[in-house]
């Protein structure tokens, strides 16, 4: 079957593994995707796995997706507006949230003590300078 490389990918939560981390997906809110320019969707548990699979791999991707942490509908990566922030748990602890509006983004910003609003592109330089893997907590005890 052909694959619409501009439809997100299909991601059987609770099934499908990440494609970074190897871990079951299970929440839609924090999963992301690419789909390469041949068609192959990579799938990810969180928006940071995929930023630095993407800078290891370094395949030629035709679509990036996400979800808008306000209403976890998929929405083009290229588009989306970006916060990163440690006061929120994502699955692989990245911090990394999308919004498809500028203003929510900035909104959750101020809530959150978050970063500056980025773009698809700062995250990937992010990624490719290993800053995420500094702010990687992983360690950190959190409290519900």
């Amino acid at each position: 079957s052909e694959v619409d490389l501009d439809s997100p990918p299909e991601i059987v939560y609770g099934e499908d593994l990440c494609d970074h981390c190897n871990m079951i997906i299970s929440e839609p809110r924090y999963a992301a995707s690419y789909l390469t320019t041949s068609g192959t969707p990579r799938l990810f548990d969180d928006i940071g796995g995929m930023m630095l699979y993407h800078v290891e791999h370094n395949e030629e991707v035709h679509s990036f997706w996400v979800h808008d942490y306000v209403s976890a509908a998929w929405i083009r990566g290229e588009n989306a507006f970006y916060v990163i922030t440690s006061d929120l748990y994502t699955p692989m602890d990245y911090g990394i949230f999308a919004f498809e509006s500028e203003g929510r983004a900035a909104e959750f910003a101020d809530e959150e003590s978050g970063s500056d609003i980025l773009s698809l592109s700062d995250l990937l330089a992010l990624a490719e300078n290993g800053t995420f893997e500094l702010d990687h907590h992983h360690d950190m005890q959190h409290t519900p």
